[in-house]
């Protein structure tokens, strides 16, 4: 229970730190898994009728390695190579 607590202070911190937009959840639509990893679960999903990806993070899974991806995410404004990164959402 403290390793999630310490786990949701270390990614409040990076969210405010980095001013990182927030998108309420019931916005997306026609959403479909399209992959599964060890802590995270990918998604596609529709907003605006634009389509997305959402990287879904088990909490009770993720660390500060997901602190570390949001961190370099916001820091990258354009990469060929990377997806976009515009905010984060709460299911």
């Amino acid at each position: 229970m403290a390793r999630m607590v310490l786990t949701i202070c270390r990614l409040e911190k990076v969210v405010h730190s980095c001013n990182i937009n927030f998108y309420e959840h019931s916005s997306f639509y026609d959403i479909e898994c399209i992959g599964r990893g060890s802590f995270a679960t990918v998604l596609s999903a529709r907003f605006n009728e634009t389509m997305f990806a959402l990287k879904c993070h088990d909490i009770s899974k993720a660390s500060k390695e997901c602190a570390n991806e949001l961190k370099q995410l916001c820091a990258i404004k354009f990469h060929p190579n990377i997806i976009q990164f515009y905010g984060i959402t709460q299911a």
